[in-house]
């Protein structure tokens, strides 16, 4: 329609064939029938209510877990563990995971059932709570069809629920640590970011280590040289080497706008946890890469 010329443009149909007339110009776009489009799920009955400020807020949290490809289905989804009183989501795709609670302002579930929707479709339902400023939204399983439907004021989004088995997250979470620091979240992500310049030609490795009272991250490039960055730190236990992917540790920070994180891990090797202090409900994990001395 951008091509066409200024001035009066005339839509017609002739069975399935859209006919456009203008000044000089006519085109013909064959369709198909209205009755080959898929049915479009409607929503009946409200089962959940929740708050779109924190419903934004966790699934920012969880779907940077997510996995992008679709090698295995499951991991690209964001698993919906749903009581009476509370939500728990959990997304990872093999190499992080992040777990994080959302309280339910009204339910009509009377016991604990499971559901897997695609971190994709609530992220995109997240733009559109942000962008209709509603203070809460309904949500409406429908487990025959396989959908889920969220309802915002006047409109209605839908969405495929993910068949398969979750994997058993709560195997690798840690619940004990043999070290623990406590530091700024703001010089931990600009320590990061510097050394992720140099990770580049390294698999994008950077190293934290914990000497004395000190947070230590390094990278180093055959082709670029090395980068250090000391950050103060409150230490537990004994110090410690841990290598990460840079890109998995910028996108935790970027979602975590707390003055302070919280690292526990149990060697160089265990998965490693980041947490903040005033939010024991959100839970970050990061496996460690193997690195040769």
């Amino acid at each position: 329609m951008a091509s066409l010329p200024v001035g009066v443009v005339t839509l017609s149909t002739i069975k399935d064939t859209l006919k456009i007339e203008a000044k000089g110009i006519s085109a013909e776009i064959v369709g198909q029938g209205a009755e080959d489009f898929p049915s479009i799920p409607r929503a009946k009955k409200t089962q959940l209510t929740l708050k779109s400020g924190e419903f934004r807020q966790k699934i920012d949290r969880v779907c940077i877990s997510a996995a992008r490809d679709d090698t295995r289905p499951v991991l690209t989804g964001v698993l919906w563990n749903l009581s009476e009183k509370q939500t728990t989501l959990v997304a990872t795709d093999g190499y992080r995971l992040s777990v994080d609670r959302l309280e339910v302002a009204k339910t009509t579930l009377e016991k604990e059932v499971k559901f897997i929707l695609p971190a994709r479709s609530l992220s995109e339902v997240s733009k559109v709570l942000g962008e209709t400023g509603e203070d809460t939204f309904g949500v409406e399983f429908d487990k025959e069809n396989q959908q889920v439907i969220f309802t915002i004021t006047d409109m209605e989004i839908s969405s495929r629920l993910i068949a398969g088995e979750f994997p058993p997250y709560q195997q690798i979470m840690p619940n004990t640590y043999s070290t623990k620091a406590v530091f700024s979240r703001e010089e931990l992500s600009e320590a990061v970011k510097r050394a992720s310049l140099f990770a580049k030609d390294n698999a994008n490795i950077v190293k934290m280590s914990i000497e004395g009272s000190n947070l230590i991250i390094k990278a180093e490039s055959s082709q670029l040289g090395s980068n250090s960055s000391e950050i103060e730190a409150e230490v537990e236990g004994e110090g410690l080497t841990v290598a990460f992917n840079a890109r998995y540790l910028l996108d935790y920070l970027a979602v975590n706008n707390v003055e302070r994180v919280r690292w526990e891990t149990e060697g160089e090797l265990k998965p490693s946890v980041f947490k903040r202090d005033d939010d024991e409900g959100w839970i970050q994990v990061i496996m460690p890469v193997r690195v040769q001395n």
